[in-house]
């Protein structure tokens, strides 16, 4: 959708509004790219809301890996599911502290996205 591009990585690396390669995050205008495995892209015009998740992994109690995730939830019927996961690097219990720069950088671009969870209970939508 953006032809300046020629298809070049490169050229969206160097034009992007927020990069973070440590993290795999990259935002290039209206757009979320995760370049890690799979090239994979959201539109944050359609976000609702924003937060990160880490899964840990446990053997025998003891916890042996942790992943983490950027869920974007919408509430627009005609964007493919309600609650999208990223894979994103984890890149141990800095992770989250790398991520506000980003987060601060999201509030500014995007002020309707509602970033973090709200209560674990209730659901967004």
């Amino acid at each position: 959708s953006y032809p300046e591009l020629n298809h070049s990585m490169d050229t969206v690396l160097g034009n992007a509004t927020y990069v973070d390669q440590a993290l795999g995050i990259i935002l290039y205008k209206n757009h979320l790219i995760i370049p890690k495995g799979e090239l994979r892209v959201y539109d944050l015009r359609k976000a609702k809301q924003m937060y990160h998740r880490i899964l840990n992994h446990k053997s025998y109690g003891i916890t042996t890996g942790s992943l983490s995730q950027l869920i974007i939830l919408t509430n627009d019927k005609t964007y493919r599911k309600k609650k999208t996961s990223f894979p994103i690097n984890n890149v141990g219990k800095e992770t989250d502290d790398l991520l506000q720069p980003f987060f601060y950088t999201v509030s500014q671009e995007f002020p309707d996205i509602l970033l973090g969870v709200t209560n674990k209970k209730q659901r967004p939508f």
